[in-house]
């Protein structure tokens, strides 16, 4: 039986991101010179204005330009009050939340690069580290250790001293081992002093410990608390994820419309993550009626800042026609953007357009390519897709054991198509040692999930008795469970259980009627058997114009038996 490619949807997640912390402008700033401070101040001020792209040249030109004027400046003290400067205009500016967190990193990493620079120069005695980017993620630009060592200890040093930001910055810095050894316990004891001074992004970062069990014991409800904590305080981060619980039912009673609640407060600010979960639920009707022009109107905005989930929704909104007017080129362009950032769900669709050669020329090596991509992440749909190219020798070389391989690894996640793409081989002997027995378990595992392709061939064995106790009933019991769901194949089966009267009473009408859907989708083989019912009157008037005729569809297909009773009746 062959197997099926299908495309993977997106399952959205929770995270932890940052938002932006000032520094505190330090106690000495009184003490520095005035034309010192208007200069910095001045400073700050043209930052403000210049576009994000722009940022670090121009800290560095400003903090050279400073450093000129007056050479015995304090160093440290003049970048601390310049950032403390920048921050709150960045804070009191009409930019998104997420420009400003772009704008505000980029900053301090140009001063982190400055501060090294210039780490001759006496430091104040007043704690100077400004707030780090508080980011759950690596940065894209290597830092060397030392760097990340001086960054940690400023960062220490303030946090000690109370300073809220920096707590949370430092409880950041050991969950991710920047500049000491990863230490999530060490992280949530950081955190909890930044949120019990009330900070929202601490509070936020706190929850996601404990939604993961990460340095606590993991705890739904009390994640949910944090998150509505530091949600109330407009944080957009913290919205998202209090959507998430609502969505998922964790901590919460499971509440799709307040999870749309939540993530339309988010996505308003103009988070990426929340824009995206927005557009998710009105593609899928969940807490809003469904909505493909909606779906399609958030995931632009999300793609639009990069986000790669939203950008693999629009792809799936293009390539099916819903909310826009169907176009394949836009969407491998889609899949593509995504697939470049490395997600494995868009990495699979474009697999699939490429094997499929819809929005680009058909390649079956490049659907293999991006297949691989998807599968070496763990994606289970890539990973059966896998090994069908390996089952059917397309785009590499044919290997029944690889594809088993390959099979087994999505069969193991649970994915159905896998489970019976297994029991295909085992039932056929396909890279591992024919074995009945093990077909029936997979497909019956698959089955269990409802496909109904695995309902069918789970039949098959029990009305042939492979690996199972020959049982008409229970092959009927399949067939009529995979029937229900439209499969042709399995129409036509119970069409001849009913033909001939096995596991159910004979009935040639019922048979009729199983053979009839199964023709209306094209299957020869049920065009074949209405021919027969017709030409001898079972279950149906006879009429040998109408059996000709199905007889006729049947042969077009190429059905060798319908052919030969034609020539027969002719």
């Amino acid at each position: 039986m062959r197997n099926i490619v299908v495309i993977g949807f997106l399952v959205i997640s929770t995270f932890s991101e940052a938002a932006i912390v000032c520094p505190s402008m330090p106690g000495a700033i009184t003490n520095v010179n005035r034309d010192i401070k208007s200069e910095i101040e001045a400073s700050a001020g043209r930052l403000g204005r210049v576009s994000a792209g722009n940022v670090a040249i121009r800290t560095e030109v400003a903090a050279k330009s400073l450093f000129d004027k007056f050479p015995n400046v304090d160093r440290s003290l003049a970048l601390q009050t310049m950032a403390a400067t920048y921050c709150s205009m960045l804070k009191n500016s009409n930019l998104t939340e997420v420009e400003i967190l772009n704008r505000w990193e980029t900053f301090q990493d140009k001063v982190l690069d400055i501060r090294i620079k210039t780490a001759s120069h006496k430091q104040s005695s007043q704690p100077t580290a400004i707030a780090p980017p508080n980011v759950d993620k690596e940065k894209t630009v290597a830092t060397s250790e030392s760097s990340k060592s001086l960054e940690f200890e400023e960062t220490r040093r303030k946090a000690e001293l109370g300073y809220a930001g920096a707590q949370n910055n430092l409880g950041v810095m050991y969950q991710n081992g920047r500049g000491v050894t990863q230490d999530d316990a060490k992280a949530v004891e950081w955190y909890r002093k930044a949120a019990s001074q009330g900070l929202a992004i601490a509070q936020d970062n706190l929850g996601f410990m404990y939604q993961n069990g990460k340095g606590v014991p993991q705890d739904d409800a009390i994640a949910v608390e944090l998150h509505r904590k530091a949600a109330a305080q407009g944080l957009a981060l913290a919205q998202n994820n209090l959507g998430v619980m609502y969505q998922n039912g964790r901590g919460v009673t499971q509440n799709d419309a307040k999870a749309v609640e939540w993530y339309r407060q988010a996505g308003s600010q103009g988070l990426a993550s929340a824009q995206h979960n927005l557009g998710f639920m009105y593609q899928n009707g969940m807490g809003v009626p469904q909505d493909d022009a909606k779906a399609v109107e958030w995931f632009r905005q999300a793609a639009a800042q990069g986000n790669a989930a939203a950008e693999n929704g629009l792809g799936i909104m293009y390539q099916t026609g819903k909310g826009v007017p169907r176009d394949d080129a836009k969407a491998v362009e889609w899949y593509r953007q995504a697939a470049t950032q490395g997600l494995a769900l868009a990495q699979n669709n474009l697999g699939v357009m490429y094997q499929n050669g819809r929005g680009v020329t058909q390649h079956d090596a490049k659907a293999l390519e991006w297949y691989q991509k998807a599968a070496a992440q763990g994606l289970a749909i890539a990973q059966v897709n896998l090994g069908f190219m390996y089952e059917n020798g397309k785009g590499v070389p044919r290997d029944d054991a690889k594809a088993v391989e390959w099979y087994r690894q999505a069969a193991a996640q649970g994915l159905a198509l896998a489970q019976k793409n297994l029991g295909f081989m085992y039932e056929n002997g396909n890279g591992v040692p024919q074995d009945d027995a093990k077909a029936v378990e997979w497909y019956r595992q698959a089955a269990a999930q409802g496909l109904a392709l695995a309902q069918n061939n789970l039949g098959v064995m029990y009305q042939n008795g492979r690996g199972v106790t020959q049982d008409d009933a229970k092959a009927v019991e399949w067939y009529q469970k995979a029937a229900a769901q439209g499969l042709a194949i399995a129409q036509v089966n119970l069409g001849f259980m009913y033909e001939n009267g096995k596991g159910v009473p004979h009935d040639d009408a019922k048979a009729v009627e199983w053979y009839r859907q199964a023709a209306a989708q094209g299957l020869a083989l049920a065009q074949k058997k209405l021919g027969f019912m017709y030409e001898n009157g079972k279950g149906v008037p006879q009429d040998d114009a109408k059996a000709v005729e199905w007889y006729q569809q049947a042969a077009a297909q190429g059905n060798t038996a319908a052919q030969k009773i034609l020539d027969a009746m002719h």
